[in-house]
């Protein structure tokens, strides 16, 4: 057995935080009032927000509320059908956008799901690429999600039966006394202010989703408002996510608060970790020159290799783009097949901050079955 158990008291991890927070925050200021970095930080704020955070809320609301009505935890229903989380997790990961998938990360340190669980949601997932393929292309999206689907499970199923459930699990017990813990007071009136915010949200993430041109629709007086309000919100998250001392999101899943501070906390850890990636690749395709298309042009001999290193790139951005290219008649099926099953969308995020070393190990084994069904398909269709 690979397990090993850390315990970590409340106290240690404020301790933690303490610094890295407010300086996190100090250097995400810094961006957005430096002008070269502006508009980056901005636009990366608002996308994290309704690419990602809106659907991450409705994902977790959707779980916790049938958890409240059913009486039923998913870790509950993991441990006690041990033989069927492979096809749970992979299910999750078949859930459009990243937000099932991210639940299973959580599971996993949890203890409740095993490794080939991990490999299966991120085999399975195909992140927020998948509302633009199921707008433009129901036909295809039908058919990579059956693929991912099935080869998540046979995959997921083989990683276990070789390393173990347990193998690379890294299962952290806080140990949080919830009597001796408060969240921050100041905080309790923005708890209220996120959740109403979150419905228009989402509305407008949805139609983002499916192409729909939301800054036509709500330019008012000449201003794009649809931009600013997402940045807004994207920042509220952080900030909230700064002050917090609950704002983890291992703790954040399992304690006895209400279900709005839970989601709130938990989406708010992930756009932070999100956000990271988001800035990060725009400073690198802004000022390091970084060009998806022009790759893909320059080696289109190595189309679905190519396809499968990009997704091992954090974040749902990259993916997008090469979806946007298969759309384009750039790159072939066969690549967007294989970045399909190797990308793992914005939940790498939250699984590298909870549990990096496996989160690596998993999603290097996606590339297997990518490779594998990639080049069969090249070789066998195009």
């Amino acid at each position: 057995m690979n397990t090993v158990v850390i315990k970590r008291g409340i106290g240690q991890i404020a301790d933690n935080l303490t610094v890295s927070k407010p300086l996190s925050l100090a250097v995400l200021i810094g961006l957005i009032l430096y002008s070269a970095t502006s508009s980056i930080v901005l636009d990366s704020l608002s996308e994290a927000y309704f690419q990602v955070s809106v659907f991450v809320a409705a994902t977790l609301i959707g779980l916790l509320y049938f958890e409240r009505v059913s009486r039923y935890e998913l870790a509950d229903v993991l441990n006690r059908f041990q033989n069927w989380q492979v096809p749970i997790a992979a299910f999750l990961g078949a859930v459009p956008g990243c937000g099932g998938a991210i639940i299973a990360i959580t599971q996993y340190v949890r203890g409740s799901m095993s490794f080939g669980g991990v490999v299966a949601v991120l085999t399975a997932t195909m992140g927020d690429a998948a509302f633009l393929l199921l707008a433009k292309r129901p036909d295809i999206a039908l058919l990579i999600y059956s693929l991912s689907f099935v080869t998540g499970i046979v995959f997921g199923y083989i990683v276990d039966f070789i390393h173990g459930r347990d193998f690379m699990r890294v299962k952290v017990d806080y140990s949080v006394d919830e009597d001796k813990i408060e969240e921050n007071p100041l905080l309790s009136p923005f708890y209220k202010v996120w959740m109403y915010l979150f419905i228009p949200g989402a509305i407008i993430g949805i139609l983002t989703a499916f192409q729909v041109d939301v800054n036509q629709l709500f330019t008012i007086a000449g201003i794009e408002w649809v931009p600013a309000f997402g940045a807004a919100c994207g920042l509220m998250a952080i900030v909230m996510w700064t002050f917090n001392p609950l704002s983890d999101i291992r703790m954040c899943i399992s304690d006895k608060r209400g279900l709005s501070h839970r989601v709130a906390d938990t989406t708010n850890f992930i756009t932070f970790w999100v956000l990271c990636g988001f800035v990060g690749y725009g400073l690198l395709a802004n000022f390091a020159g970084f060009d998806l298309v022009s790759v893909f042009d320059a080696w289109s001999y190595l189309l679905p290799l190519i396809a499968v290193v990009v997704g091992f790139i954090p974040g749902c951005g990259p993916q997008i783009v090469v979806t946007t290219l298969f759309l384009n008649g750039v790159i072939p099926l066969s690549a967007q097949i294989a970045n399909a099953i190797s990308n793992d969308g914005d939940a790498l995020f939250p699984a590298v901050a909870i549990a990096p070393r496996a989160a690596v190990i998993a999603t290097l084994y996606t590339a297997v079955p990518a490779l594998l069904i990639g080049y069969g398909w090249l070789f066998a269709f195009e």
